[in-house]
């Protein structure tokens, strides 16, 4: 399964382009995108149009989200 920042990494040939196709897909700005990559957390209220769009399935982003809630904090 992919992390949410593998599922934005993959979504395009070099980085501007994942951050514009996944922003395209859900109707959020390249620099949300850019954001969320970051912090590594794609918001679940942009789930269904990632999937509707083929870039992520509701699995893998919902994996990666429950790994995250699990991990031990510092």
């Amino acid at each position: 399964m992919r992390t949410h920042t593998e599922v934005i990494d993959e979504a395009g040939t070099d980085e501007a382009r994942a951050y514009a196709r996944v922003a395209e897909a859900v109707g959020a700005k390249p620099s949300a995108v850019k954001m969320w990559r970051h912090a590594g957390n794609i918001p679940p209220g942009y789930w269904r149009a990632l999937v509707a769009a083929g870039i992520a399935s509701y699995e893998e982003l919902a994996a990666d989200a429950e790994t995250r809630r699990k991990a031990p904090t510092r």
